[in-house]
């Protein structure tokens, strides 16, 4: 069993996809979670590269794959999660010629948007994208879902809200830092640290973005900041252009050396993303395999875990009503909209739920282990919640405004 291993022996990730998919003809636009279909000979192939290079976890070719970003009218979402993973199943068949285990990752990437407020991606709609993949990839066979290369710590949430809550499988996530530790949207490590233990993750860390040395500094203080097993998945280096091209100039030999003192440093599950290739990570292996590994001597120890839930109250009947004190200015020149809007306001204030009944549900909401990110109080407002998700925005507004304005 993975859990039984993480954090007791060291483990070793694959390399990259896309480097390879581009050697092999992959055009700039072209989707590359197609080729799970189109051409999964050659995505077959490189997952047998890595098994045969001695990886234990070897990702599926999904990094794209969510309703928010894979668009293709010839291939269904599930379609593609139950060929990705039936293609890692075959490389291993394949590549592995001892009798070691292994293990199929789900790859989630970001979904390509930034949430609000940031963007006009909304939570709940990043946390179904995220919960559809997950479960077509649990029931197609994966056995953890590796959550990466995410540089907003509230779309992490989302996805890893989705994957604790909708499977049983174990959950990595992993951020891209920059070289200050800071994430693209402000976070920093204590932070991600934080967030994440909160969430429970099994497993957390950092790739992509910067060479193994790049990464050291980053994983020294994570390694500050947490118990849980670190993973570090640095690129072959820094990307530099050479004749219109995007290169990796860091060789196996040198990355192999560079990650043993990512080990030695408190990483235990190591591999490569942008421009390592199989031969990187037979290297690593090779030099890594025999290394003790370093515990994190976490000198941090003022996280505390937590598990937010947010709850949509809707109405409450309370004695604010009337011992509101209101001056509507401007009432006369809209027409008398304002008095009439707080009015119908105040209507649903007196007719809406007791204290009491409230109270009950956020603590029975506040006791559960497994429920939705955001709960809604009341068969009212979860009809309102409902009608707002599916109606266009347009008619959303004029409902609104029939009932609050004159």
């Amino acid at each position: 069993m993975l859990l039984e291993r993480l954090g007791k022996e060291l483990l070793f990730f694959d390399g990259g996809m896309g480097t390879l998919l581009q050697a092999e003809g992959l055009q700039p636009g072209e989707l590359p979670e197609t080729w799970n279909i189109e051409r999964k000979e050659t995505i077959r192939k490189i997952h047998q590269s890595y098994f045969e290079a001695g990886s234990d976890i070897v990702l599926t070719n999904t990094f794209g794959a969510n309703a928010l970003k894979f668009h293709d009218e010839n291939c269904s979402l599930k379609a593609i999660i139950d060929a990705a993973v039936e293609n890692v199943r075959f490389g291993a068949k394949a590549g592995i010629r001892d009798e070691r285990d292994y293990y199929v990752a789900l790859d989630i990437g970001p979904t390509g948007k930034l949430l609000k407020p940031l963007g006009d991606l909304s939570f709940e709609d990043a946390y179904e994208a995220f919960k559809e993949v997950m479960q077509y990839g649990e029931k197609a066979g994966a056995d953890l879902i590796h959550i990466e290369t995410m540089s907003d710590t509230y779309e992490v949430k989302a996805a890893v809200l989705a994957a604790k809550e909708n499977t049983n499988l174990p959950v990595f996530a992993t951020m891209i830092f920059d070289d200050k530790g800071k994430l693209l949207t402000g976070g920093d490590v204590p932070s991600v640290v934080a967030l994440l233990e909160g969430l429970r993750v099994d497993a957390l860390g950092i790739n992509c973005g910067m060479g193994p040395k790049q990464m050291l500094p980053i994983l020294q203080q994570i390694a500050q900041y947490t118990s849980l097993p670190i993973i570090v998945k640095p690129n072959a280096g820094l990307p530099k252009q050479r004749d219109g091209q995007t290169y990796y100039d860091v060789t196996p030999d040198v990355f192999a050396k560079q990650l043993q003192e990512i080990v030695k440093a408190g990483a235990c599950v190591i591999g490569g993303c942008c421009g390592t290739t199989p031969k990187h990570i037979r290297a690593m292996i090779a030099a890594c395999k025999d290394l003790e590994m370093t515990k994190p001597t976490f000198k941090n120890h003022t996280i505390v875990s937590s598990y937010g839930k947010a709850v949509e109250l809707g109405d409450i009947h309370t004695g604010f009503t009337q011992a509101r004190q209101k001056i509507v200015l401007g009432d006369d020149e809209y027409g008398g909209r304002i008095s009439h809007g707080v009015s119908q306001m105040e209507k649903d204030e007196l007719s809406g739920m007791s204290p009491e009944i409230i109270g009950t549900y956020i603590a029975r909401i506040a006791q559960k282990k497994n429920c939705a990110p955001i709960c809604v109080a009341g068969v009212k407002y979860k009809i309102l919640r409902f009608l707002c998700k599916i109606l266009p925005c347009t008619l959303r507004g004029k409902i609104v405004g029939s009932i609050y304005a004159k």
